[in-house]
Order: structure tokens, then sequence, then C-alpha cells
């Protein structure tokens, strides 16, 4: 009896213990904050989103800007006009869709973008979220 708890014993400190410990700490995932200093137009992000393609859109208090995992490509004003971008998202088509604060909504179609306004027909120029239904019917709130 006492030769089985020591070989429990020692089969709990010395093989299970070493081996709980390494499971614990197995996934160390790398990370790594960008700044202004990296090309980031802004360090206050509103809204993220990857797109099929693999870019990082991101939407800022001072613009967008697109990472390709390397640098950032801040969008100008000939793209999308407003520097407050309230929400981000991707269709089924593949065409990011931009929510402004004050300049209504922008479809980037992967090589130019359009304009939605009142004038277009949006209930509010201020867009705070955007998301489309089963149809592919883009919803703007």
């Amino acid at each position: 009896m006492k030769n089985i708890k020591t070989v429990a014993y020692f089969l709990l400190v010395y093989i299970l213990a070493p081996l709980l410990n390494t499971m614990a700490f197995a996934q160390q995932l790398a990370f790594r904050s960008y700044s202004q200093k990296d090309g980031l137009i802004s360090e206050m992000v509103i809204s993220i989103i990857q797109d099929s393609k693999g870019y990082i859109w991101l939407g800022t208090g001072n613009g967008l800007s697109r990472f390709n995992g390397l640098e950032f490509k801040t969008i100008k004003e000939d793209g999308v006009k407003g520097r407050w971008i309230n929400s981000l998202f991707e269709d089924n088509k593949q065409n990011l869709w931009i929510g402004t604060d004050r300049n209504g909504a922008y479809c980037f179609n992967g090589s130019e973008y359009t304009q939605f306004t009142t004038q277009q027909g949006l209930a509010s120029n201020r867009i705070f979220f955007i998301t489309a239904d089963k149809n592919g019917n883009i919803w703007f709130a």
C-alpha cells in the first residue's frame, strides 16, 4: 500500500504537474500594437473589419486606414469625405460599406467609391451601423 502511494505521488509530482504546467502556457499569442508612428491615421479606432481579401480596414475619428499586414494606407478625401468613420461592413459581393458621422455612407467596389446621402434616399447622413439581410439588402442605422 505504501508503494502505491509513493508511485502515485511520484506520477503526480514529477510527470503530471509539469505536463499540466506546459499545457497551461502552450498557447502564447504574439501581440503588437500600432500607432500613428506606424502610419495609422489615428489611434482612436472606432470600427474595424477584415475583408475577404485579407486587408484590415480601420475606421477612426480622423479617417479611414487600410492595413495589409506590413503597412498602412490612408484613404484620402477623394475617396471618403469626412473624418469620423462609425461603421464598416463587407457585403456578399465583396463591396466595402463605410458609414460616416456626417457624410452618409460609401460603397467601395475595389476600384471606386460611391457616396450615398439623404439626397439618394438615406434617412440620415449619420450612419452608425451597416448590415445586410439574407437577401443581400443593405441596411443602415
